[in-house]
């Protein structure tokens, strides 16, 4: 058996098989999460997009639309 290994950036200790199994699972979900992506809801129903999708704003000259870095 292999005792958890020290997980840093500087760490040269082994990992063992749980230590990866959670670090798998992790992926994993955060795999999912992203693969769902995120929606947008409005009046007239929703929209999904993917993480790097372009969203275009349609308005009117009431609405003032910016995009920010």
């Amino acid at each position: 058996n292999v005792a958890d290994g020290d997980l840093n950036a500087n760490s040269k200790d082994a990992v063992n098989g749980s230590q990866l199994f959670a670090t798998n699972q992790n992926v994993a979900t955060n795999a999912a999460n992203i693969a769902k992506g995120i929606n947008f809801g409005g009046t007239a129903g929703s929209n999904n997009y993917a993480l790097g999708d372009t969203i275009n704003v349609k308005g009117d000259s009431n609405i003032i639309s910016e995009t920010v870095a």
